[in-house]
């Protein structure tokens, strides 16, 4: 891989990040609710999903999922769900819970950015199609897919990491239903974009 291919992945994959969804969705909720920390923590989950994902594609096993999108589009609807769920629990709180004092396991923080970004079957395809685009034939392979899996989970935290720390201004403001209501609508939205995902 190049230096000139490199820096056209890298502008791709953020362009790519960078489009509103299921996971910027994700990373803003758990800021408003759980506060900065805990949308870091998703960040970095969504950092491990893409890093992830990229290596199942360069593994070869990208084209089974390919072949077997079911088995995604279950853990789609788990993570719909489950976001629904939380839409639901931060509408009918107290106002006043919505603080860095809310005892959210860490481990479900990051767990579940994994299964958000894991079960949407549009990236899978997406990283298909486009990863051959950057691979240099007459380069070692092992060589390049570390460099794009490395590359990927960078570029993924922080893009992430920036939805998360933008949320986090309004931290000071989140004492209200209203606020509540609207930190509810991110989740629902979530849920509804990761529901309208589809193969």
């Amino acid at each position: 891989m190049t230096i000139s291919l490199w820096l056209l992945f890298v502008v791709t994959f953020v362009s790519a990040l960078s489009i509103p969804g299921p996971n910027a969705g994700y990373a803003i909720a758990q800021t408003l609710t759980n506060g900065p920390k805990s949308g870091l923590l998703a960040s970095a989950g969504f950092a491990f999903a893409s890093g992830l994902n990229l290596l199942i594609v360069m593994a070869g096993l990208g084209l089974l999922l390919a072949n077997n999108m079911h088995i995604l589009i279950y853990l789609k609807w788990v993570g719909v769900i489950y976001l629904l769920f939380m839409a639901f629990k931060v509408i009918t709180a107290d106002p006043g819970s919505l603080d860095t004092k809310a005892n959210t396991s860490k481990t479900r923080i990051f767990l579940f950015a994994v299964l958000v970004s894991l079960s949407n079957p549009k990236v899978v395809l997406i990283n298909i199609m486009l990863l051959p685009v950057f691979l240099s034939p007459d380069k070692p392979i092992f060589i390049q897919g570390t460099v794009i899996v490395a590359t990927g989970s960078i570029l993924s935290f922080f893009v992430y990491s920036a939805y998360a720390l933008f949320a986090s201004k309004f931290m000071s403001k989140l004492k209200t239903k209203t606020t509540n209501r609207i930190v509810g609508a991110i989740y629902a939205s979530a849920a509804g974009a990761l529901a309208t995902i589809s193969k």
